[in-house]
């Protein structure tokens, strides 16, 4: 799929000599799979930009937007960095 030709793009630059820890990355989709590949990447600043989704009386949530070109109120950020952080704090082990 096209997401993980991207995740091995970044992977690789990640590897090279011009790997740059301040540069910023932004994914766009629905796929839930982007959020653990945006986990797995470590990079400390990887966003992915989502549509809201609507519920439909118990049916296949669909975007807000419906397809039309909508104002930001339709789309959410997820900021990968701070959703690692909060699971960490969540499972992290108990001392003692």
């Amino acid at each position: 799929e096209g997401e993980h030709k991207i995740m091995d793009c970044i992977r690789e630059w990640r590897a090279s000599p011009m790997w740059e820890p301040t540069v910023r990355h932004c994914m766009y989709g629905l796929d839930a799979d982007l959020i653990m590949l945006g986990l797995v990447t470590h990079e400390p600043h990887f966003t992915l930009l989502r549509e809201r989704l609507r519920h439909r009386g118990g049916k296949r949530r669909t975007p807000t937007s419906g397809g039309h070109v909508g104002d930001a109120e339709d789309f959410e950020l997820l900021e990968i960095a701070l959703l690692r952080d909060m699971l960490y704090v969540e499972f992290k082990p108990h001392s003692g």
